[in-house]
């Protein structure tokens, strides 16, 4: 009975810190960092065994083999479905139940129809779940950066793979398009609801996560590209700083170089640069020391001219209560001048716009002229009024059945209007 109780407190302890071993497996290569959360777990897993440290003065402890496999194989099916051909076998499946289903509508059969029917959304909603496993795949290297590799060429490495994963399933996003599911679906009902609305729908958010997810894999290779090329700069400089430490007497010449190889002779251009962060509210006191030192240093008598003179006093007119007159537009002081004038043009006869134009100082297209003559009067009160009255001069368009050209815009008092 006792190898039974074991291996029952071992099982529930690996249910107990599930969630440790989880991501310790899955996220973190088998290693637990040895942290204030985790010191509980680490200990009850040492007495079972179940994780160990080669070095006491390790800050981590290794995951069992026995449990990296554990939870190796509990997943294999996760990773399986995240592969490469799991989307286009789906939709192959999609597309031959698509046309089982079609066939069987035509015929009738409405039995076989309705196992078609099931079918189809089962392997739809296996294609979304897909979908979004493989896209939050990718949004958790987003997340964790590839932290779990220490090596900063290997992170580059993990990196561009995955750009190059989230490239070539961009092109498969591609595919499934709305009019490559417009005509699976047809004009059936059924179809139509399940490709073009909840695929349709699925495929869109998928898309623009993973589109947001290659941005920033891609910044995140450039930061690495970068560091990686300062740290070469820096493994160059470490190099040169311990040769002429153990050689404090050394000075590089010409003539240590006769003789050697052309390939070790080459030189490169090397571009050292440094910011300041000026911005940072930590480096405030220190910059602030720097200038007040910088300052002292300099006499009085030292100082620029510049400096020393007074700054040039400008007179501030307040302007606070002040009343500012636009000029008003041409346009719009025609219309007026000549809307005053209306009354008395139109007494005796109809006053013309164009006419009125020809009178005005304004250069402004005729057609232009009758829009704005035509919307002045329906915002003014003559359109409220019965005092003048607005006519269109128009003639219609030979070959364009109910259509008019206006020529002309006639006003007249109302008192002598008279209208056919």
């Amino acid at each position: 009975m006792a190898r039974y109780d074991e291996a029952t407190r071992t099982i529930r302890m690996l249910d107990k810190h599930c969630e440790v071993l989880s991501r310790a497996c899955i996220e973190n290569q088998g290693i637990i960092v040895d942290e204030q959360d985790g010191a509980k777990a680490i200990a009850d897993l040492q007495a079972h065994r179940l994780v160990f440290r080669l070095d006491e003065r390790d800050p981590y402890v290794q995951v069992n083999r026995v449990v990296s496999e554990l939870f190796h194989h509990a997943t294999q099916n996760y990773r399986r479905r995240l592969s490469s051909g799991a989307v286009d076998d789906l939709f192959d499946q999609l597309k031959h139940a698509i046309s089982g289903y079609l066939a069987t509508a035509d015929r009738g059969l409405m039995r076989d129809q309705k196992v078609y029917e099931s079918e189809i959304q089962e392997i739809v909603a296996h294609l979304i779940d897909t979908l979004r496993e493989i896209t939050q795949r990718f949004a958790g290297y987003v997340r964790n950066e590839f932290s779990m590799v220490s090596d900063l060429s290997q992170r580059i490495r993990e990196n561009e793979r995955a750009i190059r994963e989230a490239s070539q399933l961009n092109d498969l996003f591609a595919t499934l398009r709305p009019d490559v599911l417009s005509e699976l679906a047809r004009s059936d009902r059924l179809l139509s609801h399940l490709l073009k609305k909840v695929l349709g729908r699925a495929v869109s958010s998928c898309a623009d996560e993973l589109h947001d997810a290659l941005h920033k894999l891609r910044e995140n290779l450039t930061k690495l590209q970068d560091n990686q090329r300062y740290r070469e700069h820096n493994e160059l400089i470490d190099t040169l700083l311990q040769h002429y430490q153990r050689n404090p007497g050394y000075q590089p010449g010409l003539e240590q170089y006769r003789g050697i190889p052309r390939i070790f002779r080459a030189a490169e251009r090397l571009e050292l640069k440094a910011h300041p962060p000026i911005d940072s509210p930590s480096e405030e006191r220190a910059l602030s020391d720097i200038a007040q030192q910088a300052l002292a240093r300099i006499a009085a008598d030292e100082q620029p001219e510049r400096q020393r003179q007074e700054p040039p006093l400008v007179p501030v007119k307040d302007c606070r209560d002040g009343v500012f007159l636009a000029e008003p537009e041409p346009v719009e002081q025609a219309l007026r001048q000549m809307f005053e004038i209306l009354p008395q043009l139109a007494e005796q006869q109809p006053a013309s716009s164009l006419a009125c134009l020809s009178c005005l100082d304004l250069e402004i297209d005729p057609e232009l002229w009758l829009v704005c003559v035509a919307d002045h009067y329906a915002n003014s009160d003559y359109a409220k009024g019965d005092r003048l009255s607005m006519r269109f001069r128009e003639r219609p368009l030979p070959g364009y059945s109910g259509n008019h050209l206006v020529e002309d815009i006639e006003f007249r008092l109302v008192s002598t209007a008279e209208y056919t």
